[in-house]
């Protein structure tokens, strides 16, 4: 059993390598060994793979299987932690986690909907969430702006809202 910081950069022959190095909270980089032919199997997310974005810095010891807690962590379902984590598998350890709604937008469901042309200061929570998509988070693909309205956007700048 080697740690993150007393790990040799080739590890010995082995069958299964078990990645507990980081965990969710992990921010930054760190240089993971040569497994050689192992199966790696990841303890919740693979060590270097942001686990609210999915992004990794440098590189990561890509996991063929990752077993994660409680609740799928956003790292394992973004790119390239999706990529990186293998199959999943979660596991119930007795914790209750308030489950959030979210929805997959395709192609195809966005040219359903239409824009709404509303007060012009009825458009600034359009604008702050479009900020909000191109500071940090990527891509908003849903959210419930008023009454039954919905608002889907992505990086490119194009909002499209439409009553339900």
């Amino acid at each position: 059993m080697f740690s993150a910081s007393t790990c040799p950069p080739v590890l010995p022959p082995a069958d299964l390598v078990i990645d507990a190095a980081y965990g969710t909270g992990f921010h930054g980089s760190w240089d993971p060994p040569d497994v050689g032919d192992a199966a790696v199997l990841a303890v919740d997310i693979p060590s270097g793979v942001d686990g609210l974005t999915g992004h990794a810095e440098g590189a990561v010891l890509a996991a063929d299987r990752t077993i994660t807690f409680a609740a799928l962590k956003p790292g394992l379902l973004f790119s390239p932690g999706a990529e990186l984590a293998g199959e999943l598998e979660l596991a119930d350890i007795g914790l209750e986690v308030p489950f959030a709604h979210a929805q997959l937008v395709q192609r195809d469901d966005v040219g359903r909907w239409w824009l709404i042309w509303r007060h012009w200061r009825s458009r600034a929570r359009i604008a702050a969430i479009l900020e909000l998509c191109q500071e940090r988070i990527g891509c908003l693909s849903h959210a419930h702006v008023h009454r039954c309205q919905v608002l889907t956007m992505a990086k490119v700048g194009e909002a499209f809202v439409g009553d339900l």
